[in-house]
């Protein structure tokens, strides 16, 4: 499996959680994971440790809306995975 953004671009940030702290995450590499997965968990690392200016900076870079918002984001998810699934499946 491979996770994809609209924008192609890694999303790497930080979450604030009430009484645990900042939460850190990495994820959705477009297909370069063993590029872009060591340069994240570098970033993690870096604001773990308390410099987070370059993790921050990519954490600026948010993914877009899905397209047909909340109330479609299942059904066109759904159609979507329906469709490679018969394309994988005709010669």
């Amino acid at each position: 499996m491979v996770s994809i953004t609209r924008s192609r671009l890694p999303h790497l940030g930080r979450m604030e959680m009430r009484g645990a702290g900042g939460v850190y995450f990495a994820h959705s590499y477009s297909g370069l994971g063993a590029i872009l997965s060591t340069l994240g968990g570098k970033l993690v690392a870096e604001a773990i440790l308390g410099d987070p200016a370059r993790l921050d900076l990519l954490a600026r870079i948010a993914p877009p809306a899905f397209p047909g918002g909340t109330l479609l984001r299942a059904p066109l998810h759904t159609l979507g995975m329906l469709w490679f699934v018969l394309r994988n499946r005709l010669p």
